[in-house]
Protein backbone atom coordinates (compact mmCIF):
# COMPACT_ATOMS: atom_id res chain seq x y z
CA UNK A 1 0.00 0.00 0.00
CA UNK A 2 2.63 2.62 0.96
CA UNK A 3 4.24 2.18 -2.03
CA UNK A 4 0.84 2.09 -4.52
CA UNK A 5 0.16 5.50 -3.15
CA UNK A 6 3.43 7.04 -4.02
CA UNK A 7 5.46 6.47 -0.51
CA UNK A 8 3.49 9.31 0.93
CA UNK A 9 5.38 10.79 4.21
CA UNK A 10 2.08 10.77 5.76
CA UNK A 11 -1.06 8.57 5.40
CA UNK A 12 -3.44 10.49 2.95
CA UNK A 13 -5.89 12.52 5.06
CA UNK A 14 -8.48 11.19 2.26
CA UNK A 15 -7.59 7.60 1.76
CA UNK A 16 -7.90 7.27 5.94
CA UNK A 17 -11.23 8.67 5.70
CA UNK A 18 -11.82 6.67 3.20
CA UNK A 19 -10.71 3.71 5.34
CA UNK A 20 -12.78 4.76 8.46
CA UNK A 21 -16.21 4.73 6.23
CA UNK A 22 -15.29 1.69 5.22
CA UNK A 23 -14.89 0.06 8.22
CA UNK A 24 -18.07 1.64 9.52
CA UNK A 25 -20.07 -0.24 6.88
CA UNK A 26 -18.67 -3.53 8.16
CA UNK A 27 -20.61 -2.53 11.99
CA UNK A 28 -17.71 -3.76 13.72
CA UNK A 29 -17.54 -2.97 17.66
CA UNK A 30 -14.72 -0.97 17.79
CA UNK A 31 -12.37 1.04 15.28
CA UNK A 32 -8.57 1.58 16.66
CA UNK A 33 -6.94 4.21 14.00
CA UNK A 34 -2.97 3.23 15.26
CA UNK A 35 -1.76 6.24 12.87
CA UNK A 36 -0.53 9.21 14.25
CA UNK A 37 -3.03 12.42 13.99
CA UNK A 38 -0.97 14.68 15.78
CA UNK A 39 -0.23 17.51 12.90
CA UNK A 40 -2.23 18.59 9.57
CA UNK A 41 -0.20 17.32 6.88
CA UNK A 42 0.84 21.03 5.90
CA UNK A 43 3.37 20.67 9.43
CA UNK A 44 4.88 17.41 7.82
CA UNK A 45 4.72 17.74 3.79
CA UNK A 46 5.84 21.52 3.43
CA UNK A 47 7.71 22.21 6.62
CA UNK A 48 6.30 25.30 7.15
CA UNK A 49 5.08 27.31 10.53
CA UNK A 50 3.13 24.24 11.96
CA UNK A 51 -0.61 26.36 12.74
CA UNK A 52 -3.21 24.18 13.92
CA UNK A 53 -6.33 26.08 13.89
CA UNK A 54 -8.92 25.25 10.84
CA UNK A 55 -7.90 28.00 8.72
CA UNK A 56 -4.73 26.44 7.81
CA UNK A 57 -6.17 23.20 7.61
CA UNK A 58 -6.23 21.66 3.74
CA UNK A 59 -9.04 19.97 2.06
CA UNK A 60 -8.09 16.15 3.30
CA UNK A 61 -7.67 17.62 6.73
CA UNK A 62 -10.64 19.98 6.92
CA UNK A 63 -12.65 17.30 5.15
CA UNK A 64 -11.55 13.97 8.11
CA UNK A 65 -11.93 16.89 11.01
CA UNK A 66 -15.39 17.62 9.55
CA UNK A 67 -16.07 13.70 9.23
CA UNK A 68 -15.14 13.46 12.98
CA UNK A 69 -17.18 16.41 13.92
CA UNK A 70 -20.06 15.01 13.11
CA UNK A 71 -19.46 11.46 13.62
CA UNK A 72 -21.91 9.61 15.85
CA UNK A 73 -24.64 12.50 15.70
CA UNK A 74 -26.83 10.17 13.29
CA UNK A 75 -26.92 6.78 12.92
CA UNK A 76 -24.20 4.40 11.06
CA UNK A 77 -26.45 2.59 8.87
CA UNK A 78 -29.30 2.02 10.94
CA UNK A 79 -27.22 0.93 13.45
CA UNK A 80 -25.37 2.44 16.71
CA UNK A 81 -22.03 4.02 15.91
CA UNK A 82 -18.95 2.06 16.41
CA UNK A 83 -16.79 3.88 19.37
CA UNK A 84 -13.41 5.38 17.41
CA UNK A 85 -10.06 5.21 19.19
CA UNK A 86 -7.65 7.68 17.97
CA UNK A 87 -4.15 7.39 19.14
CA UNK A 88 -2.49 10.39 20.89
CA UNK A 89 1.43 10.60 21.10
CA UNK A 90 3.60 12.16 23.55
CA UNK A 91 7.14 13.98 24.11
CA UNK A 92 9.74 14.47 26.71
CA UNK A 93 9.30 16.90 29.35
CA UNK A 94 11.92 19.53 29.39
CA UNK A 95 14.01 20.84 32.04
CA UNK A 96 15.14 24.21 32.99
CA UNK A 97 18.22 23.79 30.28
CA UNK A 98 15.85 22.66 27.27
CA UNK A 99 17.43 18.71 28.30
CA UNK A 100 14.49 16.06 27.98
CA UNK A 101 13.40 14.25 30.99
CA UNK A 102 12.04 11.22 31.66
CA UNK A 103 8.49 12.76 32.40
CA UNK A 104 6.26 12.89 29.29
CA UNK A 105 3.66 15.49 28.28
CA UNK A 106 0.69 14.82 25.98
CA UNK A 107 1.63 16.62 21.86
CA UNK A 108 -1.48 18.91 21.13
CA UNK A 109 -3.18 17.52 18.10
CA UNK A 110 -5.52 19.51 15.45
CA UNK A 111 -8.34 17.22 16.37
CA UNK A 112 -8.62 17.73 20.42
CA UNK A 113 -11.35 20.68 20.41
CA UNK A 114 -13.28 17.64 18.10
CA UNK A 115 -12.62 14.05 20.66
CA UNK A 116 -13.06 16.16 23.51
CA UNK A 117 -16.68 17.14 22.25
CA UNK A 118 -17.45 13.40 21.06
CA UNK A 119 -18.46 10.76 23.22
CA UNK A 120 -17.93 8.48 20.79
CA UNK A 121 -14.41 9.16 19.85
CA UNK A 122 -11.48 8.51 22.28
CA UNK A 123 -8.04 9.50 22.63
CA UNK A 124 -5.58 6.40 24.01
CA UNK A 125 -1.67 5.72 24.14
CA UNK A 126 0.24 3.00 22.28
CA UNK A 127 3.56 3.32 24.01
CA UNK A 128 4.92 -0.26 25.32
CA UNK A 129 8.02 -0.79 27.25
CA UNK A 130 11.17 -2.31 26.15
CA UNK A 131 13.13 -5.11 28.02
CA UNK A 132 16.25 -6.09 26.80
CA UNK A 133 15.34 -4.32 23.55
CA UNK A 134 12.30 -6.07 22.81
CA UNK A 135 8.62 -5.51 23.69
CA UNK A 136 7.52 -7.72 26.40
CA UNK A 137 4.82 -5.61 28.38
CA UNK A 138 2.48 -2.83 27.51
CA UNK A 139 1.33 -0.10 29.99
CA UNK A 140 -2.21 0.56 31.97
CA UNK A 141 -1.84 4.64 31.08
CA UNK A 142 0.34 7.73 30.63
CA UNK A 143 0.15 10.00 33.41
CA UNK A 144 0.33 13.46 31.75
CA UNK A 145 3.51 15.39 34.02
CA UNK A 146 2.09 18.25 33.01
CA UNK A 147 -1.20 18.37 34.13
CA UNK A 148 -1.66 15.70 37.33
CA UNK A 149 -5.27 15.43 37.21
CA UNK A 150 -4.77 13.67 33.06
CA UNK A 151 -4.30 10.52 32.24
CA UNK A 152 -4.14 8.64 29.12
CA UNK A 153 -5.39 5.19 29.29
CA UNK A 154 -3.85 2.42 26.54
CA UNK A 155 -5.34 1.11 23.56
CA UNK A 156 -6.30 -2.35 25.39
CA UNK A 157 -7.47 -1.34 28.65
CA UNK A 158 -9.97 1.17 26.66
CA UNK A 159 -11.23 -0.94 24.05
CA UNK A 160 -11.99 -3.56 27.28
CA UNK A 161 -13.31 -1.09 29.06
CA UNK A 162 -15.59 0.06 26.31
CA UNK A 163 -17.13 -3.44 25.15
CA UNK A 164 -17.86 -4.08 28.67
CA UNK A 165 -20.73 -1.81 29.44
CA UNK A 166 -21.30 -3.78 33.04
CA UNK A 167 -17.80 -2.60 34.26
CA UNK A 168 -17.79 -0.02 37.06
CA UNK A 169 -15.27 2.58 37.44
CA UNK A 170 -12.81 2.41 40.71
CA UNK A 171 -9.95 4.22 41.87
CA UNK A 172 -6.89 2.50 42.76
CA UNK A 173 -3.29 3.80 44.05
CA UNK A 174 -0.96 2.87 41.11
CA UNK A 175 2.54 3.56 41.86
CA UNK A 176 5.08 3.80 38.07
CA UNK A 177 6.58 0.30 38.02
CA UNK A 178 3.13 -1.44 38.82
CA UNK A 179 1.57 0.70 35.30
CA UNK A 180 2.96 -2.40 33.38
CA UNK A 181 1.52 -5.85 32.04
CA UNK A 182 2.98 -8.61 30.57
CA UNK A 183 1.55 -9.59 26.77
CA UNK A 184 0.81 -12.84 26.35
CA UNK A 185 2.12 -13.13 22.35
CA UNK A 186 -0.33 -15.78 20.20
CA UNK A 187 -0.14 -14.22 16.54
CA UNK A 188 2.47 -13.55 14.73
CA UNK A 189 2.29 -11.09 11.67
CA UNK A 190 1.38 -14.25 9.09
CA UNK A 191 -0.78 -17.23 9.00
CA UNK A 192 1.38 -19.05 6.21
CA UNK A 193 2.82 -21.66 8.38
CA UNK A 194 0.60 -21.54 11.04
CA UNK A 195 -2.96 -20.95 10.93
CA UNK A 196 -4.62 -18.20 13.14
CA UNK A 197 -6.94 -20.00 15.53
CA UNK A 198 -10.73 -19.83 15.00
CA UNK A 199 -13.32 -17.28 17.28
CA UNK A 200 -16.57 -17.42 17.91
CA UNK A 201 -18.71 -13.74 17.08
CA UNK A 202 -21.74 -13.34 18.98
CA UNK A 203 -23.62 -14.29 15.78
CA UNK A 204 -22.14 -17.70 16.67
CA UNK A 205 -19.74 -17.67 13.14
CA UNK A 206 -16.81 -18.93 13.49
CA UNK A 207 -13.82 -16.78 12.00
CA UNK A 208 -10.14 -16.21 12.25
CA UNK A 209 -9.06 -14.19 15.28
CA UNK A 210 -7.29 -12.00 12.90
CA UNK A 211 -7.51 -11.18 9.07
CA UNK A 212 -5.10 -8.94 7.14
CA UNK A 213 -6.18 -6.63 4.08
CA UNK A 214 -4.16 -4.46 2.33
CA UNK A 215 -5.57 -0.84 2.59
CA UNK A 216 -5.47 -0.35 -0.98
CA UNK A 217 -7.57 -3.37 -1.78
CA UNK A 218 -10.23 -1.65 0.51
CA UNK A 219 -10.37 1.27 -1.47
CA UNK A 220 -9.53 0.23 -4.62
CA UNK A 221 -11.76 -2.78 -4.97
CA UNK A 222 -14.05 -2.43 -1.93
CA UNK A 223 -16.34 -4.87 -4.23
CA UNK A 224 -13.96 -7.97 -3.55
CA UNK A 225 -13.95 -7.75 0.25
CA UNK A 226 -16.82 -9.55 2.44
CA UNK A 227 -17.33 -6.30 4.71
CA UNK A 228 -19.11 -8.91 6.64
CA UNK A 229 -16.02 -10.24 7.97
CA UNK A 230 -16.15 -7.01 9.93
CA UNK A 231 -18.98 -7.62 11.96
CA UNK A 232 -19.05 -7.82 15.65
CA UNK A 233 -14.90 -7.45 14.96
CA UNK A 234 -12.11 -4.82 16.13
CA UNK A 235 -11.17 -3.22 13.30
CA UNK A 236 -7.72 -1.75 13.47
CA UNK A 237 -6.14 0.76 11.03
CA UNK A 238 -2.95 0.97 10.26
CA UNK A 239 0.39 1.75 9.24
CA UNK A 240 3.04 -0.73 9.81
CA UNK A 241 5.85 -0.61 7.21
CA UNK A 242 9.65 -0.34 7.41
CA UNK A 243 10.11 3.58 6.42
CA UNK A 244 8.62 4.81 9.31
CA UNK A 245 10.34 2.45 11.98
CA UNK A 246 6.94 0.99 12.98
CA UNK A 247 8.87 -2.21 13.05
CA UNK A 248 9.40 -3.54 16.83
CA UNK A 249 11.45 -6.46 18.07
CA UNK A 250 9.51 -8.91 20.48
CA UNK A 251 10.15 -12.75 21.89
CA UNK A 252 8.36 -14.24 18.49
CA UNK A 253 10.01 -11.83 16.23
CA UNK A 254 9.72 -8.54 14.32
CA UNK A 255 6.24 -7.29 14.55
CA UNK A 256 4.39 -4.48 12.83
CA UNK A 257 3.14 -2.11 15.89
CA UNK A 258 -0.60 -2.92 14.71
CA UNK A 259 0.21 -6.80 15.54
CA UNK A 260 1.30 -5.82 19.00
CA UNK A 261 -1.47 -3.78 19.60
CA UNK A 262 -3.66 -7.21 18.50
CA UNK A 263 -1.65 -9.49 20.81
CA UNK A 264 -1.65 -6.75 23.87
CA UNK A 265 -5.74 -6.68 23.40
CA UNK A 266 -5.82 -10.42 23.08
CA UNK A 267 -4.08 -11.36 25.72
CA UNK A 268 -5.76 -8.48 28.16
CA UNK A 269 -9.19 -9.91 27.40
CA UNK A 270 -8.16 -13.65 27.08
CA UNK A 271 -6.41 -13.74 30.23
CA UNK A 272 -7.19 -10.43 32.39
CA UNK A 273 -4.36 -8.79 33.80
CA UNK A 274 -1.86 -11.05 34.90
CA UNK A 275 0.16 -11.53 38.30
CA UNK A 276 2.29 -13.57 39.93
CA UNK A 277 0.68 -16.01 42.41
CA UNK A 278 1.37 -15.60 46.34
CA UNK A 279 4.45 -15.87 47.28
CA UNK A 280 4.22 -18.91 49.17
CA UNK A 281 2.75 -20.91 45.89
CA UNK A 282 5.67 -19.42 43.79
CA UNK A 283 8.70 -20.65 46.47
CA UNK A 284 6.52 -24.15 46.69
CA UNK A 285 6.76 -25.09 42.97
CA UNK A 286 10.04 -23.76 42.71
CA UNK A 287 11.09 -25.46 45.69
CA UNK A 288 9.64 -29.39 44.74
CA UNK A 289 11.20 -27.87 40.67
CA UNK A 290 14.63 -27.77 42.27
CA UNK A 291 14.43 -30.88 44.21
CA UNK A 292 13.22 -32.81 41.44
CA UNK A 293 16.24 -31.70 39.05
CA UNK A 294 18.14 -32.27 41.84
CA UNK A 295 17.31 -36.02 42.37
CA UNK A 296 17.37 -36.18 38.74
CA UNK A 297 21.14 -35.43 38.33
CA UNK A 298 21.76 -37.59 41.37
CA UNK A 299 20.63 -40.93 39.30
CA UNK A 300 21.16 -40.36 36.35
CA UNK A 301 25.58 -40.52 36.59
CA UNK A 302 25.55 -38.71 33.30
CA UNK A 303 24.39 -35.03 32.71
CA UNK A 304 23.58 -35.12 29.81
CA UNK A 305 20.53 -37.95 31.28
CA UNK A 306 19.82 -35.48 34.40
CA UNK A 307 19.86 -32.25 31.95
CA UNK A 308 16.98 -34.49 29.65
CA UNK A 309 14.84 -35.10 32.32
CA UNK A 310 14.68 -32.01 34.19
CA UNK A 311 14.30 -30.07 30.43
CA UNK A 312 11.18 -33.16 30.18
CA UNK A 313 9.93 -31.94 33.65
CA UNK A 314 9.71 -28.50 32.94
CA UNK A 315 8.01 -29.09 28.90
CA UNK A 316 5.68 -31.46 30.19
CA UNK A 317 4.88 -30.02 34.28
CA UNK A 318 5.57 -26.11 34.11
CA UNK A 319 4.92 -25.06 31.38
CA UNK A 320 1.23 -26.69 31.06
CA UNK A 321 1.01 -25.61 34.76
CA UNK A 322 2.11 -22.05 33.82
CA UNK A 323 -0.84 -22.36 31.33
CA UNK A 324 -3.34 -23.07 33.77
CA UNK A 325 -2.96 -20.58 35.88
CA UNK A 326 -3.13 -18.13 32.77
CA UNK A 327 -6.59 -18.68 33.28
CA UNK A 328 -6.77 -17.40 36.51
CA UNK A 329 -4.62 -14.34 35.71
CA UNK A 330 -1.52 -15.48 37.45
CA UNK A 331 1.74 -16.18 35.31
CA UNK A 332 4.28 -18.71 36.67
CA UNK A 333 7.91 -17.65 36.09
CA UNK A 334 10.02 -20.83 35.40
CA UNK A 335 13.39 -19.13 35.43
CA UNK A 336 14.83 -20.31 38.51
CA UNK A 337 14.74 -24.52 37.40
CA UNK A 338 16.07 -23.39 34.23
CA UNK A 339 18.88 -21.62 35.70
CA UNK A 340 19.29 -24.29 38.21
CA UNK A 341 19.81 -26.41 35.26
CA UNK A 342 22.43 -23.88 33.66
CA UNK A 343 24.43 -23.87 36.64
CA UNK A 344 24.62 -27.59 37.12
CA UNK A 345 26.08 -27.49 33.80
CA UNK A 346 28.59 -24.93 34.46
CA UNK A 347 29.38 -26.90 37.43
CA UNK A 348 29.65 -30.43 35.32
CA UNK A 349 31.89 -28.11 33.03
CA UNK A 350 34.31 -27.07 35.96
CA UNK A 351 34.33 -30.90 37.35
CA UNK A 352 35.51 -32.37 34.26
CA UNK A 353 38.23 -29.41 33.63
CA UNK A 354 39.58 -29.88 37.10
CA UNK A 355 39.39 -33.67 36.41
CA UNK A 356 41.83 -33.17 33.62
Amino acid sequence: TYQKWGEPLITPRDKLQQLIEFAIEGQPKAIIIDIDLTHPTHCITERTNCVRDSTHLNKADMSLRDFLEKYGKSSCNGQPCPDLILVKTTQPVLDAQGKPTLQRQFRRSFLDSIVSDNPHIHWASTLFELEDNRIRRWRWCEPNRTNQLESLPSIQLLITELLTPESTASCAEVKEEDLSQRILYALLPSSEHLPYPLATGPDKTQRPLLTNYPAYQLIDHPEDVDKNALKHSITIIGSSYLENNDLYTTPLGTMPGVVIIVNAIHSLQQYGLLHKPAWYIAVAIEIISLIIMSIAFTYFKKSFYGMLFSSLFIIIIIIPLSFWLFKYGAWLDFVIPLIAIQVHRIAEGFHHLHQN
